[in-house]
């Protein structure tokens, strides 16, 4: 009976006996109810540290005000002022001046050679003494009182260029001039055709007037009638610049 009653007793709840894991768990549950160790305080050092790596992001972050630029110097200055005279140069014609628009005429052209059928006695010789031309620069025969002897004229449908180193009674008082060619098959394909002259230089009224002068003492000829214009000329200058005025 007391076998009987103990086993009953110790059937239980709660009266059972504790095995060694439960208590283990009840060791484990009361470690769990202490109180957390405390977190030692911040050393100054380490205060500091952090303290110094905040006001770099700060400083890294705010906009930095810019650098006072210095004056410049006399030689800087000077340098400068050197550069862009170069720039302006640069966009000006050679001479600093700016470029005069060509002047351009509308003309009659015929075409003469050296030989008898055209120039007569005067055979290879211009109207100045010199040899006719052909090559880089070309004679040209004109009314002198109109292109003055030496005035430079480039033909714009040909490209070519020519000086007035010769005269003829045929251009006197006329838009026209005679273009000097090396053969007569030359002169016969040309025969006369209207051109466009690009003067390149203006020759002088004065030389002309000297020239002519010398030749003739009558006014009632070709070559009377080109002095008598000359003299005009000369008198009253037109607002073209050529040889005369410098």
């Amino acid at each position: 009976m007391l076998s009987i009653g103990a086993c009953l007793l110790l059937a239980l709840p709660g009266n059972g006996p504790r095995t060694p894991a439960a208590d283990r768990r009840s060791e484990a549950a009361a470690a769990t109810q202490q109180p957390a160790a405390p977190v030692p305080s911040q050393t100054k050092e380490r205060a500091a540290a952090e303290e110094a790596a905040g006001d770099r992001e700060i400083a890294a972050a705010t906009p930095q005000p810019a650098a006072p630029v210095p004056p410049p110097t006399e030689e800087r200055a000077a340098a400068d002022k050197t550069t862009g005279d170069r720039d302006i140069a640069a966009t000006e014609p050679a001479g600093g001046a700016a470029k005069e628009e060509a002047e351009i005429v509308a003309v009659k052209a015929s075409a003469y050679s050296y030989g008898a059928r055209c120039n007569g006695a005067w055979a290879k010789r211009n109207a100045i003494g010199g040899r006719l031309k052909t090559g880089e620069v070309n004679s040209a025969a004109a009314d002198w009182s109109r292109f003055p002897v030496g005035t430079r004229f480039r033909v714009v449908e040909t490209g070519k260029l020519y000086e007035v180193d010769d005269y003829g009674s045929a251009m006197v008082g006329k838009d026209k001039v005679d273009l000097y060619m090396a053969d007569y098959s030359q002169v016969d394909r040309w025969g006369v055709r209207k051109v466009t002259l690009e003067i390149v230089e203006w020759g002088s009224h004065r030389e002309s007037l000297d020239i002519l002068k010398q030749r003739t003492q009558s006014r009632s000829g070709y070559m009377g009638r080109m002095v008598k214009q000359l003299e005009a000329k000369l008198q009253s200058p037109s607002p073209r610049r050529d040889r005369d005025e410098g």
